[in-house]
């Protein structure tokens, strides 16, 4: 069974501002492809980017590099928020010690 087939992305527009959904399970087998999603938006003029991870259900290193590659590629004068992190997903990103880089809500 192929690892990525556990994992999705959305990418929609709110208000002009673009919002990536990801599910599933953000991890090695899956970052190249959340990777893809999310570059074309970097050099786009937008002032920041929405991650939803209401439906992530897992989260490892890979994936965390991910959301902080984005997060470096947007620069200081852009905001990453993500949203909707369950519980498990938020204490990762605490422990990880990346949540202080993002606008969690």
């Amino acid at each position: 069974m192929d690892a990525r087939k556990n994992f999705q992305c959305h990418v929609v527009s709110e208000g002009g501002q673009p919002v990536v959904a990801f599910s599933g399970e953000l991890d090695v087998a899956a970052a190249d492809d959340a990777w893809a999603q999310l570059e074309p938006l970097i050099g786009t003029d937008t002032e920041g980017l929405v991650i939803d991870l209401s439906d992530v259900t897992f989260i490892d290193s890979r994936g965390l590099s991910v959301l902080v590659r984005a997060w470096t590629a947007l620069g200081s004068d852009s905001t990453v928020t993500l949203r909707g992190a369950v519980p498990r997903i938020r204490q990762t990103l605490e422990i990880a010690g990346v949540d202080r880089a993002f606008e969690i809500v």
